[in-house]
């Protein structure tokens, strides 16, 4: 029995729908090298719309058994379609042989790696928009089934290891390294020095902080405030989530570090200062590695993160007190199997994991790992870190449920179709991506079409559907779905056409035209997130 009462878009939307983005996915993945680990994204990807499916409809001991069991693939795809495909590119196009070519290859890395993402996240979208399942209820019950599921490696292997630690002490050179790492991220997120403009990373912090105080203006316990007075408390509350300016500021500034971090590897810092004159870069320059500003907003994230996660942990509590036992058992018995496996293929897992990792690095990389990873199981053992390791794996898995049930509470994902406009925003970043490994110009503007025709005909689908019933929708979803398709192949043609007159007369790239098309795809971000 269903515990969300949605309603799907019709059957004729969703084939016209599943049948583009397809379409689209296939010819996306003919532009990068690594297709192996993208498939796996994809189907963790369709693992989790099961997943919210199953709990949505499914309630007893067997289907929380599937969902637990379905959590693996979730984790794996995601891992593996991003991470996996990171260390790829990563072995294809490094080293390099000059300086000058590192920020070439690390664009065309992330060029290559957003294709993948961004399909993975139209395939998630379209898939989920089918179903229309994303739900708080929903949500939550996937979320406490997969950190039960992860609990118990997560917990056997912490103690496996702290209890090692705690007798032998750390390996050589692991504390150092650590200490190296933090102090290097630490650098990065507050301190950031050289000629560099550093705005990409400081937009980003500046979005968080931004983000983190609307959600808690829409969480603040108004009610409580004004103490009886009930609907002046939720007046205030509609009031205040009406605020425009934490939710703009970060919505705006989310959408600009793309742009703004292409920028900086595409151009120099001499370059960039050519374009927006030397005072100019030199003033944003000051106010974007101001160590002041950076931890204030640092703090304000870390402190409003804690803050809600607290208030839903305390919320969740009751509701898990009358969460039947049997539901829970599930999970725990698939965390039991998982746990007994890590710890019979440990070390062939960790023999393999270091290996398959450091091939794909450049050498001086690799033989600090190799010799770091030595350490490490020389002391603590292969069994005890790869047991909590599969713990982490499985955490995958409740921190995406996490994410999402976020997205839903905070209203960003409440609305109905929500995963059509997910699939819009996934093969829009796909076709930015696109641009920047050199795509066709055809496939760029088509990917976008097409993540615009996903967003149209989902959503006018899954509007009549709910309103008239399937039954009559057939026929206004083929004219709809004409319309849209005509505006879109005339829109593009009309753009290549365009494109190649231009360079027919001499129109040759430079770092102006770099830069406006950076501004120029930044903005289609924009305009696909405004869809929503």
């Amino acid at each position: 029995m269903s515990t969300t009462q949605q309603t799907g878009p019709p059957k004729t939307s969703s084939a016209l729908v599943g049948v583009l983005a397809l379409f689209a996915v296939v010819l996306f993945l003919r532009e990068v090298p690594v297709r192996a680990t993208a498939l796996i994204g994809f189907l963790g990807a369709v693992s989790l719309t099961a997943s919210l499916w199953l709990v949505d409809t499914e309630t007893e001991l067997a289907g929380r058994l599937v969902v637990s069991l379905l959590t693996i693939p979730v984790a794996a795809g995601f891992i593996v379609g991003i991470f996996g495909t990171t260390l790829l590119l990563i072995g294809s196009f490094f080293p390099v042989e000059t300086v000058s070519d590192v920020s070439v290859a690390t664009l065309i890395v992330l060029g290559n790696l957003g294709v993948v993402v961004g399909t993975g996240v139209a395939i998630f979208g379209v898939t989920l928009g089918m179903k229309n399942v994303i739900a708080p209820t929903a949500l939550t019950a996937y979320t406490r089934t997969a950190v039960a599921t992860a609990l118990v490696p997560l917990v056997t292997g912490s103690l496996l290891v702290t209890s090692i630690a705690l007798r032998e002490g750390s390996p050589a050179g692991v504390d150092l390294l650590f200490k190296s790492q933090i102090e290097g991220i630490w650098t990065a997120l507050v301190s950031p020095g050289g000629r560099q403009l550093h705005l990409a990373s400081f937009l980003l912090i500046a979005g968080a902080a931004a983000g983190i105080c609307w959600l808690l203006l829409r969480r603040f316990p108004f009610e409580s405030l004004v103490g009886s007075g009930g609907d002046d408390g939720r007046q205030i509350r509609q009031r205040a989530t009406k605020l425009g300016p934490p939710r703009r500021v970060g919505l705006a500034f989310g959408g600009l570090t793309v742009g703004v971090l292409l920028a900086e590897l595409l151009l120099s810092p001499a370059e960039i200062q050519s374009l927006v004159t030397v005072p100019l870069y030199d003033l944003v320059q000051v106010v974007t590695t101001a160590d002041w500003l950076r931890l204030l907003l640092l703090g304000t994230t870390t402190v409003g993160a804690i803050w809600l996660g607290l208030s839903v942990l305390l919320e969740e509590l009751p509701a898990n007190r009358q969460t039947d036992r049997s539901v829970l058992l599930a999970p725990l018995v698939v965390g039991s199997l998982w746990t007994l496996l890590a710890a019979a293929v440990s070390e062939s897992v960790y023999t393999w994991l270091v290996t398959e990792i450091a091939s794909q690095l450049p050498s001086r990389p690799a033989a600090e790992m190799l010799t770091v990873s030595g350490s490490i199981e020389t002391v603590y053992g292969s069994t005890p870190l790869i047991v909590l390791l599969s713990g982490i794996f499985l955490g995958v898995s409740a921190a995406i449920g996490v994410l999402l049930l976020g997205g839903v509470r905070s209203g960003y994902l409440a609305a109905a179709g929500t995963g059509f406009s997910v699939a819009c925003a996934g093969f829009c970043l796909a076709a930015i991506s696109a641009s920047i490994v050199s795509a066709p110009s055809w496939l760029v503007l088509g990917g976008i079409a097409v993540g615009l025709a996903v967003w149209d005909i989902g959503h006018f689908g899954t509007t009549v559907g709910h309103e008239v019933g399937e039954g009559a929708t057939g026929q206004l979803v083929a004219v709809r779905a004409s319309t849209t398709l005509l505006v879109g192949v005339a829109g593009v043609a009309l753009a290549v056409g365009l494109q190649r007159w231009l360079a027919a007369d001499g129109f040759d790239a430079s770092p102006r035209t770099t830069l406006a098309l950076v501004l120029l795809v930044t903005s289609l971000v924009a305009f696909a997130n405004a869809l929503r």
